[in-house]
């Protein structure tokens, strides 16, 4: 038998690996951006937030108007409250991308903040505490949709449905109730004024046509088809101009702007500098005709006077004049009870219009300035800005790697034409227009794919920066015939 010679030597000491690395929070919330989140828990919560954001709680009022100095109506609340209490599982149980699309949203969340600060100088401090916590609710409902949603089309599905049904009900509701449905102004379904049935056909449009371009089975295809030429027909009935007009604008320079970007940069430069090229010639020519502001606007828009909104501007601007770095406080100018309308000091007919049936300044940016002041207007501009640039980065992104453009074309698509809407009504950060919630959706979701995603780790593994040692060779080598 052979037996080993004894070692004299130290004993070989066991190679320690190094303590593994921390996970970042960027880490962590990018591996949690690549792992899918109970998919039908998610879709019910997106339906929900839809369907509260465009569906009104009293469908086919009987009148428009009234005092609203409480604040809203109690079932708003209550089914925020509820959405919330949804959003809050997907905040709790995904909080580390939760936390960073918080960080990445900052210019939205500072500026809901600084709302919130105008109650130490606000007229009406509880109005303005109740009426900025409804926005603050609906921004963290947000971030709990972007937190779940797994792939960029995942929302905008959900999106095409409601509005489809939406849409749907109000062209049957024209034809079936149309004492209730039909204003001697045009239609207006369910939701009592043309104007905000009209934003609710536009938006339906844009959602429905990137769908149809999105779709691939010729069932859902026609399907999608049909709903869109439903929309079109509603829209046309609401007689809304500006929503008509922003429609002719998507289709004729907004959708093939963002094709170009997600295809070919060239083509994009080219449709912009053609934009740019249009936009000259007319000023080029009306100048040679010595057409001064009101003749441009009667070419443009019909009606120099935008339906009497410069009677309202003009009344806003007075007020702004008075207080522009503060404002009044959010939430602390319209629907503020029958004794403190200020539209009872108006010199024009304003003054005798009916409580209730002017609650805004038709100009969001206006609005937003007489309420919360200087720093409320660069902080809304800052939001609609960054979050247009990064829309138009993620379509730039998909000429090289593969990716969903509609989702992308819709978010460019539906900012773009909120801001300009938003010159004409007050809707993007008004807690009392459906669009804001539409608004601060494709703000968040602009900010939740502009990020890259990490791969999902194993249980227990160390990220990437976190090499693993070798493993430790063997100090004592066995002798032949061992």
């Amino acid at each position: 038998m052979t037996r080993t010679a004894p070692h004299h030597g130290p004993r070989p000491q066991a190679v320690l690996s190094p303590p593994p690395v921390p996970w970042t929070l960027g880490q962590l919330a990018m591996a949690q951006a690549v792992t899918p989140y109970r998919p039908v828990f998610l879709t019910v919560l997106a339906v929900t937030y839809c369907l509260v954001a465009i569906v009104p709680t009293r469908p086919w009022p009987s009148q428009i108007g009234g005092d609203m100095a409480a604040g809203g109506d109690s079932l708003d609340t209550l089914l925020m409250l509820g959405m919330l209490g949804l959003a809050t599982v997907v905040l709790i149980e995904r909080r580390h991308l939760a936390l960073h699309l918080l960080a990445r949203t900052w210019p939205l969340a500072l500026t809901l903040a600084w709302f919130l600060a105008s109650m130490a100088w606000a007229d009406f401090p509880t109005l303005t505490l109740k009426r900025t916590a409804f926005l603050i609710i609906g921004y963290l409902i947000v971030l709990g949709l972007a937190s779940g949603a797994h792939t960029p089309g995942q929302i905008p599905r959900v999106l095409a449905a409601c509005f489809g049904g939406v849409i749907l009900v109000n062209l049957v509701s024209v034809f079936v109730i149309p004492h209730l449905a039909v204003t001697d102004i045009g239609a207006a379904g369910m939701h009592g004024q043309k104007n905000i049935a009209g934003v609710v056909a536009m938006i339906g449009v844009v959602v429905l046509i990137l769908a149809l371009l999105r779709v691939r089975a010729r069932t859902t295809g026609l399907v999608v088809l049909l709903a869109l030429a439903v929309a079109l027909a509603f829209l046309v009935l609401t007689r809304s101009k500006t929503s008509l007009g922003l429609v002719a604008v998507f289709v004729a320079f907004v959708l093939p702007l963002a094709a170009g970007l997600s295809f070919g940069r060239a083509l994009g430069l080219a449709l912009v500098l053609g934009a740019g090229l249009v936009v000259t010639l007319f000023l080029f020519i009306s100048g040679l005709m010595g057409w001064g502001t009101p003749e441009m606007l009667e070419v443009l828009v019909g009606d120099p006077t935008f339906t009497s909104r410069t009677d309202i501007w003009a009344f806003v601007w007075d007020h702004i004049s008075r207080n522009p770095v503060l404002g009044t406080g959010y939430g602390s100018f319209w629907d503020v009870g029958a004794d403190n309308d200020p539209l009872r000091d108006a010199h024009s007919w304003l003054a005798t219009v009916s409580l209730g049936i002017i609650n805004q300044a038709h100009n969001g940016y206006l609005d937003v300035l007489l309420q919360a002041g200087v720093p409320g207007l660069l902080g809304l501009l800052l939001v609609v800005g960054r979050s247009l640039w990064r829309t138009v980065a993620l379509m730039i992104r998909c000429q090289t790697v593969p990716g969903d453009w509609t989702a992308h074309a819709l978010g460019f698509s539906l900012l773009s034409m909120l801001a300009v809407y938003n010159l004409m009504e007050t809707a993007l950060l008004s807690r009392v227009h459906m669009a804001n919630q539409i608004f601060v959706l494709m703000v968040v979701l602009s900010e939740r794919w502009s990020f890259a995603a990490a791969p999902v780790p194993h249980s227990g593994s160390r990220p990437a920066t976190a090499a693993a040692p070798p493993p430790p060779r063997s100090a004592a080598h066995p002798s032949p015939g061992q």
